[in-house]
């Protein structure tokens, strides 16, 4: 298959518009946040995932791309942006069971429709935008695992002399295999921060956080979470800034005694050249558990980007945070996710891409109301290679494969599952 859409090569490209602009940095970048609606890597249960969901959704509004624009370059202040795609995929484990798996041929058709409003391409200023994504999935032969799901997005700032006041707020209406509760799961997530940044000088500016994260589950527990977080910045020199700060939160679950934690944390963003940036948060987590006993936990997130030379990026993450677990009735659990993931993209001539990601999670439980030790340890790896052929500067069309695998000491939760398909799609 790979074959074949190479030789045909010459004759795509007589199809395409003459004058589409070749692929950028940018445009590479941002094609590693953005991994289409088929299959989310990781379940987003959890805040930080949730938000890494978003980036692959929402990447049309990144800063240097051009999409939203009338023309390349256009100086508008509005634009609506169309978007969709068509997803063929086979599927060997839909449920992502170990024992009774069940494979099926499924089609996505995903539309949707972005807005910018103001400043939205560069957020010096005050702007608004907001994206509405809808996916209906049949599946041949079993559908009883029909869904629709919905992505919404909403994005607002307003900026002073010395302050930036944004608002944002995520809605994600899932319905698919939640590897945290090991079954499908329907499940609802809305998430709003409020976030204001004070400039104080050239050097110190500071940051303050406020978060609720709802989560409503049609079969497991439902949660509700409520963040804060301030920070004070020093900007050593043009390459690198310095801060540091606090966070805390509650944390409230159907069926389960309350949690708070605080957190102590350093932030670095080191910015040599332009071919590499790096940001660093982490520190020490304490956390109160239902059962009266505190828990302390080394937490972080490392990002590093690398832009070997042009056509050419590659994106590393490592993270270590606690969640709340859906997975159980009983006996309420948490969990320590302890990650890393790497992607990388290579462009091939002029129209086609090439991407690699690759990831590994552990995720070990504990209780945090009753017992002691770790009842559940999970392990779970994925890959994702896919080759990408761009018709113009607005449609592509994407050839993936996605493998994942979750070993685990509760049998239930043991699975490997393989994708693959075809993906079109447009953003006009």
């Amino acid at each position: 298959m790979i074959l074949r859409l190479l030789l045909l090569t010459p004759l795509l490209r007589a199809v395409a518009l003459a004058d589409d602009p070749p692929l950028t940095d940018a445009d590479i970048h941002s094609m590693l946040k953005m991994d289409g609606l088929y299959q989310p890597y990781m379940p987003p249960t959890t805040a930080d995932s949730a938000d890494a969901l978003d980036q692959r959704v929402y990447a049309q509004f990144d800063n240097d791309q051009n999409k939203l624009a009338i023309e390349p370059g256009s100086s508008k202040s509005y634009a609506f942006l169309p978007h969709g795609a068509l997803v063929a995929y086979y599927d060997d484990n839909i449920s992502a069971t170990t024992t009774r798996r069940e494979n099926d041929v499924a089609v996505a058709v995903e539309p949707g429709l972005a807005f910018g409003l103001g400043d939205f391409r560069l957020h010096d200023n005050n702007y608004l935008t907001a994206d509405y994504t809808g996916r209906w999935t049949s599946y041949l032969d079993h559908s009883s695992a029909d869904a629709y799901e919905q992505f919404a997005n909403l994005q607002a700032q307003l900026a002073f002399v010395n302050w930036k006041f944004n608002t944002i707020f995520r809605f994600l209406d899932l319905d698919d295999v939640d590897i945290d509760a090991g079954t499908r799961e329907s499940r609802q997530i809305y998430d709003t921060a409020q976030v204001a940044n004070y400039q104080i000088s050239d050097k110190n500016f500071l940051e303050v956080q406020a978060e609720n994260i709802v989560r409503d589950y049609e079969s497991s527990p439902d949660s509700v979470e409520w963040q804060g977080r301030a920070l004070y910045n020093y900007r050593w020199d043009p390459k690198l800034t310095l801060g540091g700060g606090f966070a805390g939160g509650d944390l409230a679950i159907d069926g389960a005694s309350g949690q708070t934690y605080e957190q102590g944390l350093v932030r670095v963003l080191y910015d040599p050249t332009d071919k590499f940036l790096t940001q660093t948060q982490g520190g020490m987590e304490l956390r109160q558990l239902g059962n009266g006993d505190d828990r302390a936990t080394p937490v972080f997130d490392l990002n590093a980007d690398f832009h070997l030379r042009p056509g050419t990026d590659i994106d590393f993450n490592a993270y270590r945070r606690i969640a709340s677990s859906s997975s159980s009735f009983i006996q309420s659990l948490d969990y320590t996710a302890t990650g890393v993931s790497l992607a990388a993209a290579q462009e091939l001539g002029l129209a086609w891409l090439a991407t690699m990601k690759i990831g590994y999670e552990n995720n070990s439980y504990f209780y945090t109301d009753v017992g002691a030790g770790s009842p559940r340890e999970d392990n779970f790896f994925y890959i994702n290679p896919t080759l990408e052929f761009r018709f113009t500067h607005y449609a592509k069309l994407e050839l993936f494969y996605d493998y994942r695998q979750n070993d685990s000491n509760n049998a239930n939760r043991s699975f490997n599952d393989d994708q693959t398909g075809l993906r079109a799609s447009f953003a006009y």
